[in-house]
């Protein structure tokens, strides 16, 4: 029986110190030099690199009435941050400041009863297209209106941001007005 406990507690000590030699022998291998800097990123609006923070305005006289979808919309063409691969891969995001708060589109108002006032957005090609438009497909006028597209490429995209907040995008992605 002696031998059995001994024979197992040699066993044991010869694994432990065969186990710490093989820790304790690793070693880490040679760094190697250091690389070529890269070229830098592009500059996103207002300083920030790769992120697109920008204002569009909509005077009254931009909106156009289309008759057949009974919306009013208006037209921001040449936006070349809106080129395929955002459009595949960015999070894309508009928002309207009312009032001095920027409200996230797409947004409905309770106007009266069983009427709402909508406003949405849709994007192409280095084109937004905001549209406003009324539940009971009346037209709502031309109004002025200003908007701010943030498009965050999908590498710098960040968890657990709410996009509904502005001012929650504009702290975590470090946007300036």
């Amino acid at each position: 029986m002696k031998t059995k406990i001994k024979s197992s507690i040699m066993l044991f000590a010869g694994l432990a110190i065969a186990l710490g030699l093989t820790i304790t022998s690793c070693k880490k291998g040679d760094t190697g030099p250091k690389g070529d800097t890269g070229p830098a990123g592009p500059s996103g609006s207002n300083g920030v690199s790769g992120i697109i923070n920008t204002t569009l305005s909509a005077p009254a006289t931009s909106w156009s009435w289309d008759n057949t979808a009974k919306t009013r919309d208006a037209f921001f063409t040449s936006v070349s941050s809106l080129n395929q691969n955002n459009i595949d891969k960015a999070a894309i995001m508009i928002y309207e400041n009312q009032s001095g708060t920027w409200i996230p589109l797409p947004e409905t108002w309770v106007v009266g009863a069983n009427l709402t006032f909508h406003t949405t957005f849709m994007f192409q090609l280095n084109t937004i297209i905001i549209s406003r438009f009324m539940s009971d497909e009346s037209d709502p006028g031309q109004m002025a209106g200003t908007f701010r597209l943030v498009v965050v490429p999908q590498a710098m995209i960040k968890p657990n941001v709410n996009i509904k907040d502005y001012a929650a995008v504009k702290s975590a992605y470090n946007l300036q007005d």
